[in-house]
């Protein structure tokens, strides 16, 4: 998986957006599923901690979740010694 960050092409806002990598759908076929329950689980969360779901998209056999970003939300970092979380703001 991949994550990268956008904008919206209608409101300009920031998205987040979350890409099944192909390699991923090589090694597990299943994969694509699963990933499609992601989205349709997070699309059902309503919690200011956790980050709302604004589409799904296909295109050219790629994979993508696209997520809302706001200013409450705190990207993590890990340290590469202990695999521990950190806020990077």
């Amino acid at each position: 998986m991949a994550g990268l960050f956008g904008h919206d092409r209608q409101t300009g806002e920031p998205v987040a957006i979350k890409e099944l990598m192909s390699d991923w759908v090589a090694r597990a076929p299943d994969s694509v599923e699963r990933f499609r329950r992601e989205g349709e689980a997070l699309r059902k969360l309503n919690h200011p901690n956790i980050v709302k779901m604004l589409a799904t998209l296909e295109e050219n056999d790629q994979h993508y979740l696209v997520m809302d970003t706001s200013a409450a939300v705190r990207w993590p970092t890990y340290s590469s010694g202990n695999r521990s979380c950190r806020s990077s703001a």
